[in-house]
């Protein structure tokens, strides 16, 4: 190769992002940008037709970033050039990188802070309200809330145990498949009363594998028939007993009497909230989610349009919230449909080393149709649904030495690690623990036809702590189908407790 024909190589690029920054200025460490989406516009000054021409590092500075979108990277912002095969070729390119600054902590927040309370009185008990405007006309809704880094809970009846639905007349014992859904039921007597705003007190549903969410749309005392605003998924009996459902009622108004609870009033627009014992209205942080994602990194295609070369490290991740669609009220199985706090399709060679995702109402990461994404170092917990999700068409994935833990918070049925049809990902070294369902689950196929499985590795993982009586046929790993060259070896599996069956 002649000197005209040899590639430059450039020093890494740095540029500085600070809460206190402008956007206006030169990104350097005593002139920083004050958003990362301005950082991003900023990396594009070095891409070329063949990706980025040095590497480039995005240094956050301290502090708590509450996003008003979430941050969103495709192919071109990529940092490697779209040639050879995405499967097999590629050489590692150079990274776009997104860096906590030294050893400050950096948190990315899909969250807004509450800060409009005064004192008041809910149900004779003392508590906070704050009014959200937002919220009464109906562009803000939420079912989470931190106070002080901790999950909050809104009132739930019973609050020990479940309620059963005695009778669902729609269901012919025999006849009617257990994969067809009902919208009503009739429930025990003083179960269910008319309650205030009974349109957004919800019914959590537990059968099968799986646990439903549905509204209630409208209740007759005197038939006792309860009206709901979707079908489940499944029917609402048991799987044993032919009795109806068992079941929790969330989010009634006449119930918010605790410590530590909080209730959401659509109507008027007031959000309340009763303190815990030492708790101050002045220095108390209290974070409701707005953001459905926090972090998307998707291509166009794995062909040669993909999003790649990207590496996240000492970030924290928080505050999500997913609302279903008006007709879902769950998955089949493992919560699959609910996605991530970050995304990534269409990818390849993305990390996450060093973080912390926390505080979801989904999954903490959702990875599909992508190659050699990296999972490491990180600790990933509260957790709406579960903890990693390795979804079909990935190959060489790696989830390795992390903490996964507290999941299923909204969507019980979220695994701690969910791996689809995928070849070649590799499961080691993890700590999987508190989740309502399996452990790690692998494969999507039922039976013993062709399965595009193959090659994922499952080794010295500590899984323990799941089911807890919630939801049966789980286990601490959960296999699907046939995976010529899956091994599963050398795990430690403890306490695991399926409701009525399996685990």
């Amino acid at each position: 190769m002649t000197k005209k024909q040899e590639k430059k190589e450039y020093p890494p690029q740095t540029i500085f992002v600070a809460l206190d920054g402008k956007d206006n200025l030169s990104g350097t460490k005593n002139k920083p940008l004050g958003t990362l989406h301005a950082a991003i516009r900023k990396a594009k000054q070095y891409q070329t037709e063949d990706g980025l021409n040095r590497p480039v590092q995005i240094f956050l500075r301290g502090g708590v970033y509450f996003m008003d979108k979430p941050l969103i990277l495709g192919n071109k912002d990529s940092g490697a050039p779209q040639k050879g095969n995405p499967w097999t070729g590629f050489s590692a390119p150079k990274l776009l990188e997104f860096r906590a600054y030294g050893n400050e902590k950096v948190i990315i927040s899909g969250g807004r802070k509450i800060t409009e309370w005064e004192k008041g009185i809910v149900n004779g008990v003392r508590c906070w309200k704050a009014y959200l405007p937002e919220v009464k006309m109906r562009k803000w809704y939420f079912r989470q809330l931190w106070v002080n880094g901790h999950r909050r809970e809104r009132p739930v009846l019973p609050e020990k145990g479940f309620y059963r639905m005695e009778l669902v007349p729609d269901i012919k014992q025999g006849e009617t498949p257990w994969q067809k859904g009902q919208n009503r039921f009739v429930c025990a007597e003083g179960d269910i009363k008319q309650w205030k705003n009974i349109n957004d007190v919800e019914i959590h549903g537990f059968n099968f594998w799986i646990d439903e969410r549905m509204w209630i749309k409208s209740f007759d005392p005197k038939t006792r028939m309860v009206n709901l605003d979707r079908n489940s998924r499944f029917y609402l009996n048991d799987e044993w007993s032919g009795k109806g459902s068992q079941y929790r009622v969330e989010n009634i108004f006449e119930e918010l009497k605790k410590p530590g609870q909080w209730y959401l009033d659509r109507k008027d627009g007031i959000l309340y909230y009763i303190p815990l014992k030492g708790e101050e209205m002045r220095e108390a942080e209290i974070i409701a989610p707005r953001l459905a994602e926090l972090v998307r990194i998707e291509g166009e295609d794995m062909d040669k349009k993909s999003a790649c070369g990207f590496l996240f490290d000492g970030i924290t991740f928080a505050h999500n919230e997913w609302i279903a669609p008006s007709d879902w009220s769950s998955s089949a199985q493992a919560a699959h449909e609910v996605p991530g706090a970050v995304n990534i399709k269409n990818a390849r060679y993305v990390t996450l080393q060093n973080c912390v995702i926390e505080h979801t109402g989904t999954y903490g990461v959702d990875v599909e149709s992508s190659f050699e994404v990296r999972v490491e170092n990180c600790v990933i917990r509260d957790l709406g649904a579960g903890g990693v999700k390795i979804w079909h068409g990935c190959r060489r994935c790696h989830v390795l030495n992390n903490e996964i833990a507290d999941g299923g918070h909204i969507y019980g049925a979220g695994v701690g690690a969910l791996i689809g049809k995928t070849a070649g990902t590799r499961l080691i070294h993890n700590d999987i623990h508190d989740f309502y369902y399996s452990g790690v689950s692998v494969g999507w196929t039922w039976g013993y036809q062709e399965a595009d499985t193959w090659g994922n590795i499952i080794e010295y993982n500590h899984i323990h702590d799941l089911g807890k009586y919630m939801l049966s046929d789980m286990g601490g790993i959960y296999c699907l189908g046939t995976q010529p060259g899956t091994r599963l070896r050398f795990n430690l599996i403890h306490d695991v407790y399926s409701r009525t069956y399996g685990g």
